[in-house]
């Protein structure tokens, strides 16, 4: 009896070995998958792959080759990062992307992952309330460029221009290098970017170019764009204006 006492628990300490021994799967609790560099994938200019493919290719991945995944198409490219003019990366997040490697990411519907900040045509549903989330800012600027026969385009182009100029900053963006309008971004930066200039772009205006006309010449909040009542009460945010900094701590 006691034999097989021992035979049981030699049979429990084996179930508890297959146990820990099994593989566990956890799954992401972010919602996105991380960059993953340094890892053996089969892309689009591996040899196996790059025979058939319908986009011609100057470069071959070695048998060795290092890959990145691009965190739009989660789809994996050579990791030439190391590479004189080979971008595969935002310089402000470093995160991987593929559109500029590729000449276009694989994701059905990207808007362009990747780009020189002058290059980006942001989704209008993505340029809801662009200024400070502020409607009312937000509407006078859009009054503007209809009045004006511009475009939001337009809007990107002319900001970039005073970037360039170092007329505009984004110190909050990237406080250690300087921002021109060549800089290579991702989609979520670069609109991140943009919101900021057009910000900077409405503090620019001139009263005569704000309509309607009772929008003109209203007290600054003190609060400037930092307040948070402009966001809860639209009467509040018609009556004070809010494309200002603030005053009042």
């Amino acid at each position: 009896d006691d034999d097989d006492d021992d035979d049981d628990d030699d049979d429990d300490d084996d179930d508890d070995e297959e146990e820990d021994g099994a593989p566990h799967y956890f799954l992401n609790p972010f919602g996105h998958h991380p960059p993953v560099p340094n890892v053996r994938f089969a892309c689009r200019q591996c040899p196996a792959i790059a025979g058939t493919a319908t986009i011609p290719t100057n470069f071959q991945c070695l048998p060795n080759q290092n890959h990145i995944l691009c965190q739009c198409c989660i789809q994996p490219m050579p990791d030439r990062r190391d590479e004189a003019d080979i971008h595969q990366h935002c310089e402000i997040c470093k995160q991987f992307f593929c559109n500029i490697y590729f000449q276009q990411c694989q994701r059905a519907g990207c808007l362009g992952c990747l780009n020189r900040l002058r290059d980006f045509n942001f989704a209008p549903r993505h340029l809801n309330n662009f200024v400070n989330e502020n409607p009312i800012e937000s509407q006078i600027v859009q009054d503007y460029l209809t009045t004006n026969h511009k475009t939001m385009r337009d809007l990107l182009t002319d900001c970039c221009d005073c970037l360039d100029r170092n007329e505009f900053t984004c110190p909050g963006i990237d406080r250690n290098a300087a921002i021109p309008s060549s800089k290579i971004v991702c989609y979520k930066c670069g609109l991140k970017i943009f919101k900021e200039l057009a910000y900077q772009f409405r503090v620019r205006m001139k009263q005569e170019d704000i309509f309607p006309v009772m929008l003109r010449n209203r007290d600054n909040c003190y609060y400037g764009r930092k307040c948070r009542t402009q966001y809860t009460k639209g009467t509040h945010a018609h009556r004070l204006n809010h494309a200002c900094e603030q005053t009042k701590f």
